[in-house]
C-alpha cells in the first residue's frame, strides 16, 4: 500500500470526512477502545486511522498553499500564479532519473529517484531559508494543476449551478490533478555542492554557505505508486502525470513525519513483535489491570539504594507513612562507643532525633508481597478516583493497630551508610540533590525502580521533572548494568529533563541525546552521538596524561601509552604497589599511626595537586579513608580509560557511533518522532534497553508511545524491556488531532496513558504543587483529588508579593485591533 496520500484519497469525504462532522451519523472508519482483539488488530487501526488524518492534515496544507498561489491563465493561455505562498513554490524543471528494477518476488521497483528544480530568486530571505533548510528524509509533495481558462470557468459555473457572484470550488477552480509524495534523498545547491549533509560526506570543517539560487532536491518517489500510475497511463486511463508537475509543497518538519511512522507500523506488523508477557494482558485491555503493578510483580528489588533522595532521617520517616521505619544502627558507619548493631524504630515516641543516622539510606522493604504498600493517598485506580484504597493492588486499610497505634505496620528496615569517597578533587564529590520530595513523589520513586508499569500523574507545577530524574539517578545506581530510553513528545521538555539529568551524578559518558533538538540543549558538553565520540576521544588524550603524569611521579620510565599499554601499566605498577601498601599498613605485628599512613602511601605526588593537607595526621582511621579514596580516583581513572579502548580500537566514525549507542550509553534520550524515524535503524544496530521512561505521554498518540516500546529485536521469543514508566497527566492536553470525525468518533486523541487509566490501572497522582499562588490553583486543583501547596507557596516572598502590574492574582487583557487591525496569522508574515 502506498504510504504517500494522493489526490484520489485527499478529496475522499467518504474516507476523510469534512471538519463539519458533528457525529450525528456513523461512519465507515475503524475505533480505538478500550481492548483489541490482538496486537496486530491494535495495529491496524492506528495505521489506517494514523494515515487518514496525516491525509486530512496535507490536505489543509494543499489548499492554504493553493488559495495563496492563485493558479490561472494569461491572455496567452499560459499558467500563471498570481499570489505567493511560503511553503509551496513553482518548478523549474522535474525528471525522473533512476527506476531500480524490482526485488525478487516484487513487482514494483526497488527505488525511484527523480530531481527537481527550484529557484529561490526573489524569495524574501526568511523563505528562502525555509527551503534552503531542507535535509535528508524531509517529505515533499509533488502537484500538477492545469487551472481552466475564463471559458472552461464560465461553463463550469454554470453546469454547476453556481448563482452569481459565487466561486467554484477550490479544486475545479484551480484544476488540480495530482498529488504525488516524495522523501529528500539529498539536497544541493547551484554549484552541484550539498547541502545540509549529516551522511558524513562533507566534513563539518568544510561546509560552506550555499550557492546561487537553484536548489536541486534528488527525491524519493514511492515505488508502489510509481508502478500504479505506469500501469494507468499504460491502459490509457491516465496521463503521465511525471511530465505535468509544476508545483512543489513543503510543511513544517514537526507535522511532517507521518511516513516514518506509518513505515514503523507496517513493519511492525509484518515481524513477529514479543510484548513482555507482564504487560501484554494490559496493553490489549484484558485481565487484571493492575497485574503489572509493582506489588503483584515477582523479582522485585527487596533492598532499594535511594542514595541522595532524602534530606534528613525525618525526611525518610514522613516519606513512609504506611510501614514502621526502623533505622539500622552500626558501629562501622557512626562514631562512639557502640558495638555490634541496632534498630531504633521511628515508632518510638521518645526517640532523640540525634540518635538517627544521617543520609544516605538503604531501603529494605518487606519480604512479604501482600506487605507491600503504597503510601496513603498516593495510588488510586480509575479515571476519576477520589481515594488511594479504591482496590489499589497492595492497599490495606487495617493496616493500622486496632487500638491506634502503629504496631501493626508492616517494618521497613533503613540501613544508613556512609558516602565513598571518590577521591581528593573537588570534582570528585557526588553531586546531591536538593528537592525535597514528598511522600507521594517518593511512592513514585520507588515504585519506578521496581520492575512492571508504573503511572505517575502529575497535575500542573507538582514536579514530574524532578520526579523522572530521581528515578532515573535511583535507576541507574540500583541496576547499573541495564539501559534506560528516555522518551518525551516535545523536544522542549526532553532538553529541560535532560539538562537537569546532566546536572546530577550520571556519568555525563553514559548519557546521549539523539535527534535534531540536541543543539538546543542548554549545557556545556555535546550530547550528540558525534559528540560524544569526539568526547570520549578528547577524554582518552586527557587520561593518558594523567597516566603519564603517574608514571613520572613513579620514576618509571614510558613510551606514548595507549589504553592498552595504560592497562598493563595499572596492573603491573599501580595496583601492585597498592597492594604493598596495604599490607603494611594492615600488618598484625605493627601499630600503624596516622604518620605512617602519609609517609606510606606510595602516590602522594601524585596528589600534589589536590587540596593540602592530604593527610591531617590526626586520625589513622582518617588518613587511612583518604588514602582509599585516592585510589579509588585512580581505579576509576583506568576503568573510564578501559571504556574508551573500543573508540581507540575502531578507526570509523560509523562504527564509534554504533559502539556507542549499544554499548557504551545507559541512558538514551529521544523524542517519540525521532524514535519513530529511526526505528529501522536502531533495529539494524541492535539497539538493546530494559527500560522506558516516557514523560509528557498524556499528550502521545497511541501508536507513537507503543513504537519506543519495539525498538529492539527481542531475543529467543523473550522480550527484554523490564519497566515502564508512563508520566503525564490525561486531564491537561491530549494528542493532538485536527479532523473532527477521527478525534470524536474513531478516539484518535486518546492516548495509550489515559486508556491505561480508563482501565483501572494503578497510578500515582502527585499531589502538591510549588508553581502557582493557592489562588490561582484553586481554579484547577478540583480536578485532582487532594491537590495541596507546597510550603514555598505559602512562605516564598515570591508568592505573597503583588505582580507588578495588575490589580488581582488573575485577570484578562483585552488586547484590541491594533490601527482597526488584529491578528490575522499565527505568527507574523507566516505565508
Amino acid at each position: 500500500m502506498p504510504l504517500y496520500p494522493t489526490e484520489g484519497l485527499l478529496w475522499d469525504t467518504s474516507q476523510i470526512p469534512t471538519a463539519a462532522y458533528t457525529g450525528d451519523r456513523p461512519l465507515a472508519l475503524p475505533k480505538l477502545n478500550l481492548q483489541f482483539l490482538s496486537p496486530t488488530d491494535y495495529l491496524l487501526r492506528n495505521f489506517h486511522l494514523f494515515r487518514l488524518e496525516a491525509a486530512y492534515e496535507v490536505r489543509e496544507d494543499i489548499h492554504v498553499a493553493l488559495q495563496r498561489l492563485s493558479p490561472g491563465r494569461d491572455f496567452d493561455n499560459n499558467i500563471v500564479f498570481r499570489g505567493w505562498s511560503k511553503m509551496c513554490t513553482p518548478l523549474t524543471s522535474f525528471r525522473i532519473t533512476q527506476v531500480s528494477a524490482p526485488r525478487v518476488g516484487e513487482k514494483h521497483p526497488a527505488s525511484v529517484l527523480a530531481e527537481v528544480v527550484v529557484d529561490t530568486r526573489g524569495m524574501r530571505g526568511d523563505v528562502a531559508s525555509g527551503w534552503d533548510e531542507l535535509r535528508q528524509h524531509d517529505v515533499l509533495f509533488l502537484m500538477a494543476v492545469n487551472p481552466p481558462n475564463e471559458d472552461d470557468m464560465q461553463d463550469a459555473l454554470t453546469a454547476a449551478g453556481v448563482k452569481s457572484g459565487k466561486d467554484l470550488p477550490l479544486l475545479q477552480r484551480t484544476g488540480l490533478f495530482a498529488v504525488r509524495g516524495a522523501e529528500i534523498v539529498e539536497v544541493r545547491d547551484e554549484a552541484g555542492e550539498l547541502m545540509n549533509d549529516f551522511t558524513g560526506r562533507v566534513r563539518l570543517d568544510e561546509r560552506k554557505a550555499p550557492q546561487g539560487f537553484l536548489r536541486t532536491y534528488l527525491l524519493s518517489l514511492d515505488p508502489a505508486q510509481y508502478q500504479l500510475d505506469v500501469n494507468a497511463t499504460s491502459a490509457e486511463t491516465s496521463p503521465d502525470i511525471y511530465t505535468i508537475f509544476n508545483l512543489l509543497m513543503r510543511r513544517e518538519s514537526k507535522e511532517n513525519n507521518f511516513k516514518a511512522v506509518l513505515e514503523s507500523i507496517r513493519d511492525s506488523l509484518n515481524e513477529q513483535l514479543v510484548i513482555p508477557e507482564w504487560l501484554v494482558d494490559i496493553f490489549l485491555g484484558y485481565g487484571d489491570a493492575g497485574a503489572a503493578h509493582y506489588t503483584q510483580m515477582p523479582g522485585l528489588l527487596r533492598t532499594v539504594d535511594f542514595k541522595d533522595t532524602f534530606l534528613d532521617a525525618q525526611h525518610i520517616i514522613d516519606s513512609f507513612p504506611q510501614y514502621d521505619a526502623t533505622f539500622l544502627i552500626d558501629s562501622s558507619s557512626r562514631q562512639g562507643d557502640m558495638s555490634g548493631s541496632s534498630t531504633i524504630s521511628a515508632s518510638n515516641a521518645q526517640r532523640d532525633p540525634s540518635a538517627l543516622p544521617p543520609p544516605p539510606y538503604k531501603v529494605t522493604y518487606p519480604t512479604e508481597q501482600q506487605q507491600l504498600q503504597p503510601a496513603p493517598g498516593s495510588t488510586k485506580r480509575g479515571a476519576d478516583a477520589d481515594a488511594a484504597a479504591d482496590g489499589t493492588p497492595g492497599s490495606n486499610p487495617a493496616a493500622a493497630a486496632a487500638d491506634g497505634g502503629t504496631s501493626g505496620k508492616p517494618v521497613l528496615l533503613v540501613e544508613h551508610y556512609r558516602p565513598v569517597n571518590m577521591g581528593p578533587y573537588p570534582e570528585d564529590k557526588p553531586k546531591g540533590n536538593e528537592v525535597r520530595f514528598t511522600p507521594v513523589q517518593v511512592e513514585a520513586v520507588g515504585a519506578g525502580v521496581q520492575p512492571g508499569l508504573t503511572m505517575i500523574v502529575g497535575p500542573p507545577g507538582t514536579g514530574k521533572t524532578d520526579t523522572a530524574v530521581q528515578i532515573l539517578q535511583v535507576l541507574y545506581y540500583n541496576c547499573p548494568g541495564q539501559r534506560t530510553l528516555l522518551i518525551t513528545h516535545s523536544n522542549q521538555a526532553l532538553n529541560d529533563l535532560f539538562a537537569k539529568m546532566v546536572a546530577r551524578d550520571i556519568p555525563a559518558r553514559y548519557l546521549l541525546r539523539l535527534g535534531m533538538g540536541e543543539r538546543d540543549l542548554d549545557v556545556d558538553d555535546d550530547f550528540s552521538r558525534a559528540g560524544r565520540v569526539n568526547n570520549m576521544l578528547a577524554r582518552r588524550l586527557t587520561l593518558l596524561a594523567e597516566v603519564e603524569k603517574l608514571a613520572n611521579t613513579l620514576g618509571i620510565p614510558h613510551a606514548d601509552y595507549t589504553c592498552e599499554t595504560a592497562g598493563y601499566f595499572w596492573l603491573l605498577h599501580v595496583l601492585s604497589r597498592w597492594e604493598k601498601f596495604t599490607a603494611a599498613v594492615s600488618a598484625p605485628d605493627k601499630v600503624t599511626t596516622a604518620a605512617a599512613v602519609g609517609e606510606l602511601f606510595p602516590f602522594k605526588e601524585y596528589f600534589a595537586d589536590a587540596p593540602q593537607p592530604l593527610f591531617k595526621g590526626i586520625s589513622c582511621d582518617e588518613d587511612l579513608e583518604v588514602a582509599r579514596g585516592c585510589f579509588r580516583h585512580l581505579r576509576r581513572m583506568f576503568q573510564e580509560l578501559e571504556e574508551t579502548r573500543p573508540f581507540e580500537l575502531l578507526k570509523g566514525q560509523a562504527d564509534r557511533v554504533s559502539y556507542l549507542c549499544n554499548k557504551q550509553a545507559k541512558v538514551v534520550a529521544m523524542t517519540c518522532t525521532h524514535a519513530a524515524l529511526k526505528r529501522r535503524e536502531f533495529l539494524n544496530l541492535g539497539l538493546k534497553y530494559d527500560n522506558i521512561v516516557m514523560e509528557e505521554a498524556g499528550q502521545v498518540l497511541e501508536v507513537e508511545t507503543f513504537i519506543p516500546m519495539v525498538l529492539q529485536r527481542q531475543e529467543d521469543g523473550v522480550a527484554r524491556l523490564k519497566r515502564v514508566i508512563l508520566i503525564g497527566d490525561h486531564h491537561q492536553l491530549p494528542p493532538v488531532v485536527q479532523n473532527m470525525a477521527f478525534q470524536k468518533y474513531s478516539h484518535l486523541d486518546q492516548s495509550l496513558f489515559a486508556r491505561f487509566i480508563r482501565l483501572g490501572t494503578p497510578y500515582v497522582e502527585l499531589n502538591a504543587q510549588g508553581r502557582a499562588r493557592s489562588s490561582i490553583a484553586s481554579l484547577y486543583n478540583w480536578r485532582y483529588g487532594g491537590l495541596k501547596d507546597l510550603p514555598a507557596v505559602t512562605q516564598d516572598p515570591a508568592f505573597l508579593a503583588a505582580n507588578p502590574g495588575f490589580a488581582f492574582d488573575y485577570q484578562l487583557i483585552n488586547v484590541p485591533d491594533y490601527q482597526g487591525r488584529g491578528e490575522s496569522e499565527p505568527a507574523p508574515y507566516y505565508y
